[in-house]
């Protein structure tokens, strides 16, 4: 039952791992048209856009969170796997369930609260004319894709023969 669980699961990863490296593109993309508008018009005209500053502030925390996302999902985002990798003890399989678990709690937390601050938050970008929830958004959908990316792992860890499995 658990090994379906996982395919599932591991199937649903895949899915949200395509759509995150779209919105990382996108997002990339807009950042260097924006930048680049910025830029130029800062050059060319007497008075800047205003506007540029506040949009690549939205797409900038997007592209933060996607990111963090898509280098969680390839095991990349944090630096003690380095030295984790490389020890060999006693106990390792626990010490990875322990860091997993408290990784999920954290960015748990963070998925929950980050929601209630972006949809009780009623300020609004001058310039833009949009809600600032819309970057505060970003937050919990990021933390919660690095959520799930963790409980995968955790779950093919424990269900996996051998050592840590991620």
């Amino acid at each position: 039952m658990g090994i379906v669980i996982l395919r599932l699961l591991l199937r649903f990863e895949a899915r949200l791992e395509a759509a995150v490296r779209i919105l990382i593109f996108l997002t990339a993309v807009a950042l260097i048209v924006t930048l680049t508008i910025q830029i130029l018009n800062r050059y060319l005209l007497p008075m800047p856009l205003a506007y540029t500053v506040e949009l690549v502030r939205v797409e900038l925390v997007w592209f933060v969170f996607a990111g963090s996302a898509h280098a969680t999902h390839l095991g990349e985002h944090f630096v003690l796997a380095l030295l984790f990798d490389k020890v060999r003890f006693p106990g390792k399989r626990g010490v990875a369930i322990a860091i997993d678990l408290a990784v999920i709690l954290f960015f748990g937390w963070l998925a929950y609260y980050g929601l209630l601050l972006a949809i009780g938050n009623p300020q609004i970008y001058p310039a833009l004319h949009m809600p600032v929830a819309i970057s505060y958004i970003a937050v919990p959908i990021g933390a919660a894709a690095i959520t799930f990316h963790f409980a995968v792992a955790l779950l093919r860890t424990c269900l996996e023969p051998g050592e840590r499995a991620t």
